[in-house]
């Protein structure tokens, strides 16, 4: 009889939605290496890594966005300065949005050439505290996603929604019609 009103229960847990943390050092596109975090996802195209940069640059805004600083056969870098996301699109509640997802995103990005495509890296992403722009106050992405000395990500599901939003904003930026992203 236990047996029968327990099957109920296991069938809500299959239901229920996959976890955006996968271990204690990935969640989603983002990767934790040496107290770091970086977000890196392969991207299947065959359009040539210099017409991606031409690309990339007409998606700049004047006073923030992404700046190509430089952009050569196999390889493309350039910054992210004070880049903003539409989170209103996202399926959340104001109150439900972390504080990363209203914070202006500064960052470096790579692109390299690798087999049928390319590596888009991410890495030293910060925050800047637009509440506060003369305290010189930034968060470091490693302090709102990490915990255990910075040795592995949090369970916090306002984190994890973060850092899910986070990588649908970046994905939209390195898409690109006709790619397999």
């Amino acid at each position: 009889m236990a047996l029968l009103l327990l099957i109920p229960f296991a069938q809500l847990e299959a239901k229920k939605k996959p976890s955006y943390r996968n271990a204690d050092y990935k969640a989603g596109n983002f990767v934790l290496q040496n107290g770091k975090v970086y977000y890196e996802k392969v991207i299947v195209s065959a359009l040539p890594l210099t017409k991606f940069a031409e690309t990339l640059s007409s998606k700049n805004a004047p006073q923030a966005g992404l700046q190509v600083k430089s952009s050569e056969k196999d390889a493309v870098r350039g910054v992210f300065i004070r880049k903003t996301f539409d989170w209103a699109s996202m399926p959340y509640k104001p109150r439900k949005l972390p504080l990363i997802a209203r914070l202006p995103m500064n960052a470096n990005f790579e692109m390299v050439a690798v087999d049928k495509g390319y590596r888009v890296r991410v890495s030293d992403i910060w925050f800047s505290n637009q509440f506060k722009p003369t305290a010189n106050q930034h968060l470091k992405l490693e302090d709102a996603v990490l915990k255990g000395g910075g040795f592995k990500f949090t369970k916090s599901k306002k984190a994890m929604r973060g850092l899910e939003m986070l990588d649908k904003g970046i994905s939209e930026i390195f898409a690109m019609p006709g790619n397999g992203f």
